[in-house]
């Protein structure tokens, strides 16, 4: 260990806050936070819901404490607070014991850290829904420099973290702005008294349900379209990394996919998930797709495909959506529900220049993410980096 570093237990420098509040809106508290308003690898609050629009939660939190989510620790969500207000048992409360011994500005980036996350997510009891717990944490150990260096680690870290925060911030009023974009040009579509059609009136083919496949079967063939992918990616073209399913030619003529797909999530254990609608795009090789999908094959005489996929990922169509999304154990639409969406149907020549107009600001959106993704890979080296001795 370097001179004047002291070995530390985490526990010994940092207090759990258990502070709470029986009646948040009489005490004049505002904001709530659950697990869902805490976002990975991201220190920023950014969303939130109202005290006054009804919660149970009593954990109260005041700005520049530390959240820790310790339910699913693997998620990683760690934040400071901004603003006081109310949270979920679900998020510890933490904050330094002694500001001479630990700068509060500090803890949240050793929160981040691999080590303090293996610890937590190696001490978390539970199957289904794995929670770490005080005691455990207390016990994690870590090498803890003096106050002038870690006043320079703050310094580099809390720099690195305002340009990851910048990008992030760049990312989301471009999505805002893409939203805002499809939302005119199908409003004014509906305004204009667009005819609507059901998507069955602009099928050859579907909606069809996907391929099941034992594990058996799967490591090598033919690639096939999961869930993953429609999380992962708004197209899927012979050039998405898939896993590979052995398949029969029977199974291989009924479930190629072709150009003019459509696939929406059938189901899903996210609501998210349910309906979710991406492109299929420049198919040249055999691609097939699993049971957790639905394909829908459009009559390129009547619409594009692109256009109609904007259509479903704009505002309303996922409004839309979710009016057919029922959830049970898990989420999911079905195919003739799903036969039945409307979709405003004008000339081809009107669905090309609004699929690329809007495709032109997605592949902009794009762009924007592919750079945020990186600054947050930086930052996570730099972090590592800089804390690499306090372990």
């Amino acid at each position: 260990m370097k001179p004047n570093w002291q070995q530390v237990r985490f526990g010994d420098v940092v207090r759990l806050n258990t502070e709470r509040v029986a009646d948040p809106v009489a005490e004049g508290v505002e904001r709530y936070l659950g697990l869902e308003h805490l976002t990975p690898e991201d220190l920023r609050i950014r969303s939130w819901g109202l005290v006054a629009e009804g919660t149970t939660f009593t954990n109260y939190f005041r700005p520049g404490q530390v959240l820790f989510g310790k339910r699913r620790a693997y998620q990683r969500k760690v934040a400071v607070a901004d603003f006081s207000g109310v949270c979920s048992g679900d998020i510890y409360v933490f904050e330094s014991k002694d500001q001479q011994v630990l700068l509060p500005e500090l803890l949240p980036f050793i929160c981040q850290t691999e080590g303090f996350f293996n610890h937590a997510v190696g001490t978390s009891a539970g199957s289904l829904s794995p929670r770490t717990n005080w005691t455990q944490l207390a016990n994690y150990e870590f090498a803890l420099p003096p106050l002038e260096e870690q006043r320079r680690m703050v310094t580099v870290l809390q720099h690195a973290n305002q340009v990851y925060e910048e990008h992030c911030n760049l990312a989301e009023n471009t999505q805002r702005m893409f939203k805002s974009a499809a939302m005119t040009k199908f409003s004014m579509l509906l305004k204009n008294n667009t005819k609507m059609q059901s998507l069955s009136d602009v099928c050859l083919f579907g909606p069809q349900s996907g391929l099941y496949k034992k594990k058996d079967f799967y490591g090598a063939g033919f690639p096939m379209v999961h869930m993953g992918e429609l999380f992962r990616a708004d197209c899927i073209t012979s050039d998405t990394e898939m896993q590979l399913v052995d398949l029969s030619p029977k199974e291989i003529t009924k479930y190629s996919l072709t150009s003019n797909d459509l696939l929406f999530g059938r189901r899903s254990v996210v609501l998210e998930g349910a309906g979710r609608c991406i492109l299929v795009k420049d198919i040249h090789d055999t691609v097939t797709f699993e049971s957790s999908i639905l394909r829908v094959t459009l009559d390129e005489n009547l619409v594009s495909n692109e256009y109609v996929y904007e259509w479903f990922n704009s505002p309303e169509g996922i409004r839309r959506i979710r009016g057919i999304t029922t959830f049970t154990t898990v989420a999911g639409v079905k195919g003739s529900d799903v036969a039945r969406l409307q979709v405003p149907i004008p000339e081809l020549s009107v669905q090309y220049l609004v699929s690329e107009e809007l495709n032109a600001l997605r592949e902009g959106l794009a762009i924007i993410e592919r750079r945020s993704e990186k600054t947050q890979e930086l930052f996570t080296e730099l972090r590592e980096t800089v804390l690499a001795e306090v372990r």
